[in-house]
This record gives structure tokens, C-alpha cells and sequence, in this order.
């Protein structure tokens, strides 16, 4: 199985990251080689290299670090039944997770 907002993840922040935490609290594995070729097929990933799990933390942690928390939040609030869900949302947060993520 796939984590399928890892790819959007990576480039989006908006209900993606949500999605990032659902997968990795619930330990669902990420079939990486899945994952790079869906990357590949969007443009995600243009190296030749292939992709490793180093590399795919490393992409998290830049794009985790770039994203405006405040402003995802106040984005996001409108379309939840409870705003307060968003507020362990932050840099820290996503970046304590990426150890997490499950490889299959």
C-alpha cells in the first residue's frame, strides 16, 4: 500500500498533511517504489537516482520546514468540524513524524 498524499505532500500542504499524519499514526507501510514512480510520472522526481528512504526524509523535512503553518491552518480551519484539531500542526510536529513513516 501506498501513503498516496506523500506525493502531493511533498509539493502541497493543504489537506495532504493531514493525510501524512492519518498514514503514519496508523503505521500503514509506504511501498517506496511505488511512490517514485507516481513521483517520476508528475515530475516530482527527475533524478536518475532512484529514490531512498534518506532522500524522501530529506525532501520532508525541506518541505516541512518551507510550509507557513499559520497560514495552513487558517486555510484548513473553515472546512473542519473542530478548528482545534489543527493545533498541534507545526514544523516540529511533521518533523518529529518522518522518523515514523513505515517502509515496505
Amino acid at each position: 500500500m501506498i501513503h498516496p498524499a506523500l506525493t502531493g505532500l511533498i509539493d502541497r500542504y493543504q489537506p495532504q498533511s493531514a493525510n501524512f499524519f492519518w498514514y503514519v499514526g496508523r503505521r500503514v507501510p509506504l511501498n517506496l517504489a511505488h511512490l517514485e514512480a507516481r513521483m517520476r510520472q508528475s515530475g516530482d522526481w527527475p533524478l536518475e537516482a532512484p529514490l531512498d528512504s534518506h532522500s524522501l526524509r530529506k525532501r520532508l523535512e525541506e518541505r516541512f520546514a518551507s510550509i507557513r503553518f499559520d497560514q495552513a491552518k487558517e486555510d484548513i480551519a473553515p472546512f473542519l468540524k473542530d478548528p482545534r484539531e489543527l493545533s498541534l500542526w507545526s514544523e516540529g510536529f511533521f518533523m518529529d513524524l518522518i522518523p515514523m513513516i513505515q517502509m515496505s
